[in-house]
Formats: structure tokens, C-alpha cells, sequence
């Protein structure tokens, strides 16, 4: 910050506020001069005025006839004024210049949610100057069995960002149905089988040079799936259950739980987990808020425990949202469907936009 000088200040004369002192500014005590007649005044006026006229004369030539510069008077100094303070404005700390870090060492992050069957991962780097290789590996935990393997290109490393294509438990599933089958559990009094699941888990290894210039070193990072409550979107054509109307679509989440609230087709409502906004359209109109209905939906089954081998009569109820089929539109055709909602893992908002075909 620049020094601050108050400007100089300016003469432009006599202050308005200083007059030549009268007689009433003659200090009490001392003889006041008596009044002398007009007359009498401008003669004594005249010869005074005469006499400084010679005096000035004689100052202005010097013996010789050279005249002398006229003396310039004397300035009155001007009224002294407070130069103003200097705003107490707080000096910028100067931001120190960013340095390469000082470790070979890459930072590796890791996201991992999923949806149901639905798996998504994400790998995040930095100081990547020693990094050379990174594998992202997803992998089944009941059978041992690899249901991704990727290893990221020197492009996709220098790029510091690398996002999985969605991986499914259910499509690992159904490539190995027999092999699950046969690691599942007997259903005590039945001939069926309860069979064995794919459990996910996403690890990612990067191998560098290590600090001390002896080799190649490598980071492990293995992440479990972060659970996400997901949400689907069907068309109900049947008369037979009492509890849905025909012809009608409805929103289900992909686990039962009523603890979940629906808004329509406002995406800035999204503030936690618990909420989703949901728009069903058709040929570009968009249903209305009144058009749909919450359905709290009741079903009773039996719960298989496999620690007991035995079945536990169970009462769940699922929130869900139901759209009947407005007038507007057709028997059948595609309606689009958008899903907004706020994941619990990495806090962003999410969006699911797809088209449906129905009836079918």
C-alpha cells in the first residue's frame, strides 16, 4: 500500500474570517484616540499617503537609476486543516508460489456406490509425475470371480479422472447362474434352492517410482460399495391387484422402505437421500403434480433366515408413487422418464433420464 501525503494546500488570499482590527478591538485600559474633525482628517489623510508615496520611491530606485524588483508580500500562511487518516485497510497477504511436491508419492481416490444390482466407481489422481500404471479391478466376493478389469492408458493417467461403465451383479449372475446355484442354501421342506449372490468390491493399485530411486513402489486401495436407495419407473396393466389400479404407472424403489418422499418434476426440492423428483412426460407434456397419488403399499410374505433354516412371517410396507395413465395419453407408445436424486456417498445430485416403452 502507497504512503499517503495530504495534497498542499492552496493559497488564495486573505482568510474571509480574519478583518483588520477597529477600534472596538482596542484592549480596555488604554487612552481610545478623540475623534478629529473631517477637514482636519483628510488633510492628515493626504500628507501620510504623500510620505509613504516618497518612501516607496526611494526603496524602488537604487543611486544610479537602476530599479530594484518590486519586493512581493509576504504570503499568509493558510488556516492549518487535519489531513485525513489513512483508510486502515488490511495490507494482502502475497500468496506463496505453488511448488511441486517433494514425494513421488501419487494421491489416489477412490469412489464406489451402487444401486441394487447396479455398480459405479470413480478414480480420482494427482501428482501423477511418477505414476506409470494403475489397475481398477471389481471383484465378486461369494465365488472369487472378476467381473471388471481395466488398466488406464497413459492418457486416461496424465487426464487425473477415470469413471467405470456401470457393472451389474445381476449381469455376473446370470453368466455363472449354475455355479451360484450350487453355492446356495437349501430351502428346508422344498426341492429349491436358495441361491448364492454376487458381493462387489472395487480395488485400485498404481505402481511409481519410488523416492528413493530403487524401484518401482505401489499403492492399494480397496473399496466396499456404498449403498444408494435406487428407484424404478413400470406400467401396471393388470386388474388383479386391489391395492393398484389398472393402467397406471408407478414409481417403486428398488428396496422397501417408506421412509422416501417424492416431488414432481422439481429437482431443486432434492435436498438429502430421502427425497426424488420425478417427471413422467409424453410427446413433451409433462404430468401434472395433481395427476399422481402416494400409494403406501402393504405386502406380506415369508422370510427366509438362513442362520435358522427357518421362515419368518414378515410385514413390509414400500412408499411408492402412482401415476394413473391421464386421457392425454395413447393406450400405448414411450413416455420419458427423469429421476433426480441426492446420492448419500459423494453428495452430489444424481440424475436417471430414460425413455419407457409401454405396455410392454
Amino acid at each position: 500500500m502507497q504512503d499517503y501525503s495530504p495534497p498542499p494546500a492552496e493559497y488564495s488570499g486573505l482568510p474571509p474570517e480574519i478583518t483588520p482590527p477597529g477600534p472596538e478591538d482596542t484592549p480596555e485600559g488604554l487612552p481610545q484616540p478623540e475623534a478629529a474633525p473631517a477637514k482636519r482628517r483628510r488633510r492628515l489623510r493626504f500628507l501620510l499617503y504623500a510620505a509613504a508615496a516618497l518612501v516607496y520611491l526611494g526603496l524602488l530606485f537604487k543611486p544610479g537609476g537602476t530599479p530594484r524588483p518590486a519586493p512581493s508580500a509576504e504570503p499568509i500562511p493558510p488556516v492549518a486543516t487535519a489531513a485525513p487518516e489513512p483508510s486502515a485497510e488490511p495490507t494482502p497477504e502475497s500468496s506463496p508460489e505453488p511448488t511441486e511436491p517433494l514425494t513421488n508419492v501419487p494421491k489416489i481416490r477412490v469412489e464406489f456406490f451402487s444401486f441394487s444390482h447396479a455398480h459405479y466407481g470413480r478414480v480420482y489422481m494427482d501428482n501423477t509425475k511418477a505414476l506409470h500404471s494403475v489397475e481398477v479391478l471389481v471383484r465378486d466376493k461369494t465365488l472369487d470371480l472378476v467381473a471388471y478389469d481395466y488398466y488406464l492408458t497413459e492418457e486416461e493417467i496424465a487426464f487425473g479422472w477415470f469413471e467405470l461403465p456401470m457393472v451389474s451383479t445381476g449381469d455376473l449372475y446370470m453368466e455363472h447362474m449354475s455355479e451360484y446355484e450350487a453355492a446356495g442354501v437349501p430351502i428346508p421342506g422344498t426341492d429349491f434352492i436358495s441361491p448364492a449372490w454376487p458381493e462387489f468390491e472395487m480395488t485400485v493399485k498404481a505402481w511409481y517410482e519410488a523416492d528413493d530411486g530403487s524401484g518401482e513402489a505401489m499403492l492399494t486401495q480397496t473399496l466396499e460399495p456404498g449403498f444408494e436407495m435406487g428407484i424404478g419407473v413400470s406400467y401396471w396393466p393388470y386388474d388383479w391387484d386391489e391395492q393398484r389400479p389398472q393402467n397406471c404407472f408407478l414409481v417403486i424403489p428398488w428396496a422397501e422402505t417408506d421412509q422416501i418422499s417424492y416431488v414432481i418434476n422439481d429437482p431443486d426440492a432434492v435436498t438429502n437421500p430421502t427425497i426424488f423428483s420425478v417427471d413422467i412426460s409424453y410427446n413433451g407434456r409433462h404430468a401434472a403434480p395433481e395427476e399422481y397419488e402416494t400409494l403406501l403399499y402393504r405386502e406380506e410374505y415369508d422370510l427366509f433366515d438362513h442362520d435358522t433354516g427357518e421362515y419368518i412371517p414378515t410385514v413390509g410396507y414400500t412408499k411408492q408413487l402412482m401415476l394413473r395413465r391421464p386421457d392425454w395419453m395413447p393406450e400405448q407408445g414411450t413416455v420419458h422418464i427423469v429421476i433426480v436424486q441426492k446420492l448419500a456417498t459423494t453428495g452430489e445430485t444424481w440424475t436417471n433420464e430414460y425413455d419407457l416403452p409401454y405396455p410392454g
